[in-house]
């Protein structure tokens, strides 16, 4: 009852303070997830479903316009990015993407260009258009080869290439006689370090603070005695999370490593103390 109090607030200041500006806030389009962890025995959380709840905002004309929460399963577009809370099998993200690079790709494909300009489109319209939500979704692998797999074949032909060509070719530079199509998974793994060496650089920021609260308890977790963004090629498989995880897997992949000037690992209590992890 106390968040719903302090979300109201929030959410009336917000519409005031653009009205006031100059902007405005649809309120009739808003929505908001509200979100409670329920904890088990190990102290591992999942979210807890929770019934409708609604939160009444005043309009510019003083009337008053009822909000209400969307389920956790259930995806809200934000700056182009389709997030829901809970992980479901088939995310929004998912479905928005393979549609967009499909039509993409469709558009392309049909367009009276040559290689050259098909090439350019590419570059420019296809690849900023799929790939700008993508490193910021956590989609699965399987998500995202399904992506490229419905779209990237015609574009691949109308560039004068053969849709089947081998993906180390594929994917090469072509300054050593590869075709220069990028990988998704690689373009993911790529943002998603630049986001992390970034945010880690601003400690003083919330999301600084966050990032750092999530590599502590990764690094905890794994219960090991080197830094696990230094070390990729041990196995943390039974250590839970996505962010720091695909991170290390990206480093891991491209034969990388990330020093960081914190590193969280547990310095032994006693001579002789060994990590336990260390020795599976």
């Amino acid at each position: 009852e106390q968040l719903l109090v302090r979300v109201k607030h929030d959410a009336q200041l917000w519409h005031d303070l653009l009205w006031a500006s100059g902007g405005k806030l649809e309120l009739q389009k808003c929505g908001f997830h509200l979100i409670f962890y329920d904890f088990d025995h190990d102290g591992v959380p999942s979210m807890r479903k929770i019934g409708d709840l609604v939160i009444t905002l005043e309009d510019e004309k003083g009337e008053d316009i009822e909000i209400r929460t969307k389920k956790i399963d259930k995806a809200r577009k934000n700056l182009g990015h389709w997030k829901e809370p809970e992980e479901i099998k088939e995310p929004k993200q998912f479905l928005v993407s393979k549609t967009t690079a499909t039509e993409t790709s469709e558009a392309i494909f049909t367009a009276g260009v040559n290689r050259r300009e098909a090439a350019v489109l590419y570059q420019g319209v296809f690849r900023p258009k799929v790939e700008y939500p993508l490193a910021q979704s956590f989609l699965t692998d399987k998500h995202v080869k399904k992506i490229e797999s419905v779209s990237l074949p015609k574009i691949m032909a109308k560039c004068g290439y053969n849709r089947t060509t081998a993906l180390p070719i594929r994917g090469g530079p072509k300054e050593i006689g590869g075709a220069g199509f990028h990988a998704f998974l690689n373009t993911i793994g790529a943002s998603r370090v630049q986001h992390f060496i970034k945010n880690w650089r601003t400690p003083w920021e919330d999301i600084g603070k966050a990032l750092r609260i999530a590599m502590a308890w990764t690094q905890y977790s794994a219960g090991v005695s080197y830094p696990i963004l230094e070390n990729t090629g041990q196995d943390l498989t039974y250590v839970k999370g996505r962010t720091i995880l695909s991170v290390r897997k990206h480093l891991e992949e491209c034969q990388a490593k990330i020093h960081l000037d914190t590193t969280y690992v547990q310095h032994p209590l006693r001579k002789k103390d060994v990590a336990i992890m260390d020795l599976v």
